[in-house]
């Protein structure tokens, strides 16, 4: 929901009081960087930042930005989760992250400003006025499909399903309720992000992308099913590129990415170096406004290598 979550900071302002600070007007306008929104972060003395989950990879690499965002009052963070070891690492260090959830159908579903969660900084709850529902999922017992209801002072701008005898919308998106507190949910994937092993069982990619896009050598990476496996099309780094590696000190590179991601996974779900393709120049990854690989295109874009790896 990152467009969203714009025109939400401005019902803040509105509703709230809040100040939003931002880039000095210009002409042409100013392309935020991960280096001048940083700055500006600074310069304006923001009691909070809001940034987009790809920010806080960068950021998190700098020790010293890590300590800057600590004695912020807290990071809000949309348009898609902060992988695992980078809020676990934030949150480790002080950092206090708050997610923003909902969609262009629901507006902002989850309380905002609440005390900070500390190691569960990844889970929210729905705000009172919100009419949420759960579709459980065949085949995954732990994860649901969110449903929107219509209720007294909430409902979605337009309706693609019934549940429970009434219009509603069923927003595709994955959820996973939270162990012990079953008032606070995380948002897993999108429904079409997931893959399917040979096995019938499904993988969350989108996790495992954004653990890979974590590492630094990596800008991009769609993660993928095939008879055989699990692999990756990677889309490496301006740094790495530039570096002209071989293949082999490429793979070395980014052992590390693999690990943390073999480090989630089932026994029998791992990824190795030999299925990690590389993207060609001639064949580059479209991103979406969210700063995540296009899956679908990638997947198309790169069919053949996919294909040889199943054979």
């Amino acid at each position: 929901m990152a467009g969203a979550s714009g025109v939400m900071q401005m019902l803040f302002s509105a509703s709230a009081g809040m100040v939003i600070a931002g880039f000095k007007p210009s002409s042409p306008a100013i392309i935020a960087t991960p280096s001048n929104v940083w700055d500006n972060l600074g310069h304006t003395k923001a009691d909070f930042g809001f940034v987009l989950p790809p920010l806080l990879n960068i950021w998190a690499q700098d020790p010293l930005k890590v300590a800057g965002m600590a004695k912020l009052d807290g990071i809000l963070y949309g348009g898609g989760p902060v992988a695992s070891p980078i809020g676990d690492k934030l949150a480790h260090n002080g950092v206090a992250l708050f997610p923003l959830f909902g969609s262009s159908e629901g507006g902002l579903m989850n309380t905002v400003f609440t005390s900070g969660l500390g190691r569960d900084w990844e889970y929210f709850s729905f705000y009172l006025l919100c009419n949420p529902a759960f579709k459980s999922l065949e085949d995954d017992d732990r994860s649901v499909e969110l449903i929107i209801k219509s209720g007294a002072y909430h409902r979605p701008t337009r309706f693609n399903t019934d549940f429970d005898g009434a219009p509603a919308f069923a927003t595709g998106d994955v959820l996973v309720q939270h162990p012990s507190k079953p008032r606070l949910w995380k948002f897993s994937c999108r429904e079409d992000d997931r893959e399917t092993l040979p096995t019938g069982t499904k993988i969350n990619a989108r996790a495992l992308e954004r653990i890979m896009m974590a590492h630094s050598a990596i800008t991009g990476a769609v993660v993928f099913s095939s008879r055989s496996g699990i692999g990756a099309i990677i889309d490496l780094s301006k740094e790495c590129v530039d570096k002209q590696l071989s293949v082999f000190d490429t793979q070395q590179a980014i052992r590390s990415a693999l690990e943390n991601v073999n480090a989630v996974t089932a026994p029998d779900v791992k990824l190795t170096i030999e299925r990690c393709l590389f993207t060609s120049v001639d064949r580059p990854f479209a991103y979406g406004e969210k700063g995540m690989p296009r899956r679908q295109h990638a997947k198309a874009q790169y069919k053949r290598e996919i294909d040889e790896l199943s054979l």
